[in-house]
């Protein structure tokens, strides 16, 4: 099926960031498109993986970041 939603616009619907027309257009290009069902879900996945991939920074770099601040803050 031939479609004018790109992958920026199916981004916009996932993350709500559009007006509420362009919202609704996409939802109803999405529903008739699998091609764009697949994108959606492929975005879905990629964002679940961000989710999942939040990790604290490793101590050396804490330690880096407070032996500058040390360095570098005014003395009081």
């Amino acid at each position: 099926m031939t479609t004018n939603v790109n992958v920026e616009e199916i981004i916009e619907f996932f993350y709500k960031d559009a007006t509420p027309a362009a919202l609704e257009s996409t939802a109803s290009q999405i529903e008739e498109d699998f091609e764009l069902q697949e994108e959606l879900e492929s975005i879905q996945n990629i964002a679940d993986q961000l989710d999942a991939e939040i990790v604290s920074p490793r101590p050396e770099l804490i330690s880096a970041i407070l032996d500058y601040a040390r360095k570098t803050a005014p003395s009081v």
